[in-house]
């Protein structure tokens, strides 16, 4: 049986009212959990929250615009808090020549640009609960210049982010953020 244990009394609490820490987020491939299915789910009750790899559901889009309901029902991930980012903790990534406007990211079809828009249009179609800002990976032998284009970059993205949740409208007040400013190592 599933169930996560403290060994130190360091660092307890709850994230969002919700969960407790220390714990874990449940590793997901294409928004479903591997080996797992909705039936079985139940049997794990400290199972409460799922990461969400974002270009995994790169090609799921047309479908999520088309489902009346959050992404994240469509997945059946609904009463799980979830987790959105572009790193997959499993497989890693490669760096690519990225700019200002856009990152590329590994699908399973490829590699595919991938733009602040795409990213939030496909954060508003998933309503997760937590969302890790856009940022790109920088080789650990990057220079000086271009991590400082890195951190400007996710800068901007996370600005950008905060404005359009902060902006008022009623489908993000849900919705919280995880800033993600990556940088390098500049010895």
């Amino acid at each position: 049986m599933f169930s996560v244990r403290t060994a130190s009394p360091f660092r307890r609490g709850a994230l969002l009212d919700r969960l407790t820490t220390p714990n874990v987020f449940t590793y997901s491939r294409r928004g479903t959990i591997p080996h797992l299915t909705a039936e079985v789910l139940p049997q794990f009750p400290d199972m409460q929250a799922v990461q969400i790899t974002v270009p995994d559901l790169l090609s799921l889009v047309p479908v999520l615009e088309k489902y009346p309901g959050a992404g994240k029902e469509f997945l059946d991930l609904d009463t799980f808090l979830t987790y959105t980012s572009l790193r997959d903790p499993i497989r890693g990534g490669v760096v690519g020549s990225n700019s200002d406007e856009f990152l590329y990211v590994d699908t399973l079809p490829g590699r595919r640009q991938l733009s602040w828009e795409k990213y939030m249009a496909l954060q508003r179609l998933l309503k997760p609960s937590i969302f890790a800002s856009m940022a790109e990976d920088v080789p650990i032998d990057a220079g000086k210049k271009r991590c400082k284009r890195s951190v400007t970059n996710a800068l901007s993205w996370l600005d950008r982010s905060l404005a359009v949740v902060k902006g008022g409208d009623s489908e993000w007040s849900d919705v919280h953020i995880v800033a993600t400013i990556a940088g390098g190592i500049d010895l």
